[in-house]
């Protein structure tokens, strides 16, 4: 499945048994989709019209979002026998004229993205189905209806490109068929990237990644109990702080390479003279000289990927649950303006 949405990219593995779907392997570039593709229209126009970096560097995130919409607009609206597309930069800004732009052009700028995804889709291939035939390569997704990207697949995979006929919602059909738990349809699931969470090592000279669950980690199903995971120390600080990342590899060393993406961060106090205090946010983490009790961490992930740790004081009784998730908490309104690409953890 090759599934190449507006901000991301993603391509499984699937084996089909009749109504049994199972998702033996899966990859994907978090930072790249269809909207890269409006980006690089935009400024194929800017350039086109003559506005210099530090006029387009002036532009107010109203403008730059007209003319995302804009250049969004033009991109859905091309077929395969397209030539050229005029941008109507008057939208953006009323002394700016309609520009135009060669297709040719537009697909040899955006060629190096696509080519990122077929990269991806071809490693995952290697890695999982070497030896073996694809039945076909199915298609969807709404940044995969550029006609460029259509013309690259089957460059590389021929006759076995099927597109769907829902590119843009297919994800949200299949939701629906699993949330209506339909009679002859199971989804096996797993996880598609490392998840874990940094700890200290060497005394606290350096810091280690401790994958909690494995890429590639079956989810149990619908019904099923869920996954488990415990970790039980002795404390060295006061506070715990504790950052948890997902990453699309793991080198020899077990440290996270590829696409890295923060997933959350908690705090617990190890301290018992803490545990009953508001605020524990912004209470400096010490060292200190005397060993604390015993923690217990229990993570627990179920048939949807939900996470969700219990940290425990053994000593104390103290506990508290997370539901792990930066978004769950996460109040921020989405204001539009210039994507801006994320290079970290980037290989």
């Amino acid at each position: 499945v090759y599934d190449l949405g507006g901000g991301t990219f993603d391509a499984s593995l699937v084996e089909c048994n009749g109504g049994s779907h199972t998702v033996v392997a899966s990859e994907g570039i978090t930072t790249l989709g269809g909207d890269d593709f409006d980006t690089i229209l935009a400024e194929l126009a800017l350039e086109s019209a003559g506005v210099e970096q530090e006029e387009r560097d002036g532009m107010t995130q109203a403008e730059w979002f007209r003319l995302q919409e804009e250049c969004r607009d033009r991109k859905e609206a091309l077929h395969p026998n397209t030539r050229r597309i005029i941008v109507d930069l008057e939208r953006v800004r009323q002394e700016w004229a309609p520009v135009t732009i060669l297709a040719a052009d537009f697909y040899t700028a955006c060629r190096p993205l696509v080519e990122e995804t077929i990269h991806a889709t071809e490693d995952l291939l290697a890695r999982h189905a070497a030896g073996k035939e694809i039945d076909a390569l199915y298609v969807t997704g709404g940044g995969s209806e550029l006609p460029l990207v259509s013309r690259v697949l089957r460059e590389r995979f021929g006759r076995r490109v099927r597109r769907s006929a829902h590119t843009r919602s297919a994800t949200a059909i299949g939701l629906a068929i699993q949330a209506a738990d339909t009679e002859g349809y199971a989804l096996k699931d797993r996880f598609t990237r490392y998840f874990g969470v940094w700890r200290e090592s060497e005394d606290g000279r350096s810091i280690v990644f401790d994958p909690l669950f494995a890429k590639g980690t079956g989810l149990p199903a619908p019904g099923e109990p869920p996954l488990e995971c415990t970790r039980v120390y002795t404390p060295v600080h006061n506070v715990g702080h504790f950052r948890y990342i997902e990453a699309s590899h793991c080198d020899e060393s077990g440290n996270p390479q590829g696409d890295i993406t923060e997933w959350d961060e908690i705090v617990f106090p190890f301290d018992r003279a803490l545990q009953e205090l508001p605020g524990i946010s912004r209470v400096d983490v010490e060292r200190r000289t005397a060993g604390g009790g015993l923690i217990r961490e229990l993570y627990r992930c179920d048939s949807a990927g939900s996470v969700w740790v219990q940290i425990s004081d053994l000593a104390t009784g103290h506990q508290q649950t997370f539901r792990l998730g930066r978004w769950l908490r996460s109040d921020s309104p989405v204001t539009p303006g210039r994507k801006k690409k994320s290079t970290k953890g980037k290989e």
